[in-house]
């Protein structure tokens, strides 16, 4: 009865509660199983607003299983983004084959990961934008090597939101520190001599 649910906003509802109770204390296995089985079938309703209710409600928890969460990844950006910014479920090598794709949206949801390994991070270097490039660096959770950080320099040498994101971040190599200040604006070259000696 509840995947007959005609209306989207009814399907959207349904979606809501069903992961709302996944995460709940009070299921046993079977009915877990059973509410794992419902998100399932939601994940192929014909409208993305059902299929984006789904990403979003179930992008956090620990229920989530992987073929699920790569299957929302997989989907178009407005029902991939919740998973791809907060499913710890997916490994470097789905977040690499996502980045891949090429879809900017998806690559600035990836640099928004609370925690950016440092392939992943190479990887985004080396292919996103200018702005999943400048998201990555300013996120502190992104853990990112001297050789990307050289590659972000390298790529977008005039970006000013590029520069001012890695300016910003918590701790940079001294070698990159030496060539961000040949690039940056006098008000950035104050900032970088005062927080990276």
């Amino acid at each position: 009865r509840l995947l007959g649910e005609r209306s989207v906003l009814a399907r959207e509802t349904v979606v809501r509660k069903v992961a709302g109770a996944l995460d709940g204390e009070s299921l046993g296995e079977a009915e877990r199983n059973l509410a794992i089985d419902i998100l399932h079938r939601m994940a192929d309703d014909v409208a993305v607003t059902v299929r984006a209710a789904l990403s979003e409600s179930i992008a956090t928890s620990p229920f989530l299983p992987r073929d699920l969460a790569r299957k929302l990844a997989n989907d178009v950006a407005q029902t991939a983004l919740p998973v791809l910014q907060f499913a710890t479920i997916l490994t470097d090598a789905d977040l690499i084959a996502i980045i891949a794709g090429g879809d900017p949206l998806k690559q600035q949801a990836i640099a928004r990961r609370p925690s950016v390994s440092e392939i992943v991070a190479d990887r985004l270097i080396e292919v996103g934008d200018e702005l999943s490039v400048s998201t990555l660096l300013a996120n502190q959770g992104a853990r990112i090597a001297e050789e990307s950080l050289s590659r972000a320099l390298d790529r977008f040498s005039t970006s000013v939101a590029v520069q001012e994101s890695m300016a910003k971040r918590a701790q940079l190599p001294l070698a990159v520190t030496e060539r961000l200040i040949t690039l940056v604006s006098e008000q950035f070259k104050h900032y970088l001599l005062a927080n990276h000696k």
